[in-house]
């Protein structure tokens, strides 16, 4: 009985590794394939991102070919069509550097694979917007006689926190800029307000305590010129009329007769 038991669990173990070995073979002609691709939807003028590309396992012959387009595309790479091919390796992955001026683009990507039941396509477009980024700045000055390590800075705009920056270390007497780049594609145009703040009390930012707020316009500024010379034209208009008002005509002299 006992033998007949043990029996029994060898062929149940040797049928559950045969289920999982049908499971990794080749697709059958009722396999789906298709293909999904990861790709930022903004990036920043002169950026490189990447895009990956990522089809069905268990199929064959991968192909992958990827078309760029927009409106100015100064700086951009790659400068070619994108093609390539694997037998087995399902996932492509592609370095793309973005131009420089902002704009939509636009990449058609086109795959294929093989099984025993053919070949199998796959056809779709992704959107990429090229946006420009606000350049977040923030001098860190350790005035102390000893290093201080992992300082973390942290931006907030409108009182709204945006990122943070962490320095390895700041040395006795030494000022680290922090720089961080920010997409802020929903930001409006107008006045707004940058915080900087870093978490340790003995450093200062931008010479003052550890936190420091100041204002920055996103936009193009109002231009108030108009202003200026309307009212520059107004006053020699009145300087004119003040004048032509204080001139009286002298004694005996005579007023031009008109000519009718």
């Amino acid at each position: 009985m006992k033998k007949a038991l043990i029996l029994s669990l060898i062929l149940l173990l040797v049928s559950s590794g045969s289920v999982a070995a049908v499971a990794s073979a080749a697709p059958t002609s009722n396999s789906v394939y298709n293909t999904q691709v990861n790709v930022p939807f903004y990036v920043y003028g002169g950026q490189t991102f990447t895009m990956y590309v990522n089809n069905t396992y268990g199929f064959s012959n991968y192909t992958v070919t990827v078309y760029f387009s927009g409106e100015n595309m100064t700086g951009f790479s790659p400068t070619n069509t994108y093609h390539n091919f694997s037998v087995s390796n399902p996932d492509f992955s592609v370095k793309i550097k973005a131009p420089q001026e902002s704009q939509q683009l636009t990449f058609l990507v086109k795959t294929t694979a093989s099984s025993s039941s053919g070949v199998h396509r796959s056809s779709s477009t992704y959107v990429v917007n090229v946006i420009q980024p606000i350049y977040l700045h923030a001098a860190i000055t350790n005035k102390n006689t000893v290093s201080m390590y992992n300082v973390t800075v942290n931006f907030y705009v409108d009182n709204t926190y945006i990122a943070s920056k962490t320095v390895a270390a700041v040395g006795p007497g030494q000022t680290v800029i922090v720089n961080y780049t920010w997409l802020a594609p929903y930001i409006t145009n107008g006045d707004h307000t940058l915080k900087a703040e870093v978490n340790n009390t003995m450093l200062s930012i931008n010479g003052g305590g550890n936190s420091a707020t100041t204002h920055f316009y996103y936009g193009q500024p109002p231009n108030y010129n108009w202003i200026y010379y309307i009212v520059a034209v107004v006053g020699v208009f009145m300087f004119v009329m003040a004048m032509g008002a204080g001139r009286r005509p002298r004694v005996g002299e005579r007023r031009p007769k008109w000519r009718k």
